[in-house]
């Protein structure tokens, strides 16, 4: 981004790139919503969701960005995997929202989850791109 950007009307996003033909979808409907709020995006993209708290970090050193949203699946496979990853990166993610003082809302879908029921929970971008720009408005 090559533009400036107002104080606090930057959103970042950490996007994983696992199950991309589902988190793409998310992206491009959390990147509209923003921008139909009158908001800027940042993107970064990370290999899987495990990943994410590290370039949510990144993202909340920056000045300019107002508070971060992550997107990402996790699908239910032969063992416990799933829960151990998704419940890791919850925890990261409320911790770094504390520790920046800004929100972080997560649209990670999982765990439990089969592909079929991400793909119906691709709208859960929209809803947590909302109650991020809701929690940068009402912590002002």
């Amino acid at each position: 981004m090559n533009k400036k950007v107002k104080s606090n009307n930057l959103l970042g996003i950490v996007v994983s790139d696992t199950r991309k033909h589902i988190t793409s979808k998310m992206l491009l409907l959390a990147e509209d919503t923003a921008k139909k709020q009158g908001y800027q995006t940042m993107t970064i993209h990370v290999p899987g969701s495990f990943d994410i708290p590290l370039a949510v970090q990144l993202l909340l050193k920056k000045k300019e960005i107002a508070g971060v949203i992550t997107l990402g699946v996790v699908i239910k496979g032969e063992t416990s995997h799933d829960s151990v990853i998704v419940y890791t990166v919850a925890k990261s993610l409320i911790e770094l929202s504390l520790k920046y003082n800004k929100p972080v809302t997560s649209g990670i879908n999982g765990p439990d989850m089969n592909e079929q029921q991400a793909i119906a929970r691709i709208s859960r971008a929209k809803e947590v791109t909302e109650a991020c720009i809701n929690l940068i408005t009402h912590l002002k």
